[in-house]
């Protein structure tokens, strides 16, 4: 009995993949931005999230999500 479950879930695992498919949801951009370079010191750096998701930025072809993600 316990090998014909084990049996049945690794046939499970192993048909999943070619069923289950990821696409890209672009909500956003990262970025990495040199704030302040280095010459005498340390510079900053810093990190730009653009969440294109609100009501007030909407672009239709690039961004499809009608509701803001908060």
């Amino acid at each position: 009995m316990r090998q014909r479950v084990l049996l049945t879930a690794a046939l499970l695992i192993g048909i999943s993949p070619g069923l289950l498919r990821a696409d890209v949801l672009n909500l956003g951009v990262i970025s990495f931005d040199n704030l302040i370079p280095a010459e005498l010191g340390p510079g900053v750096n810093a990190f730009d999230i653009c969440n294109f998701t609100d009501s007030s930025f909407f672009l239709p072809p690039d961004f499809l999500s009608l509701t803001p993600v908060t």
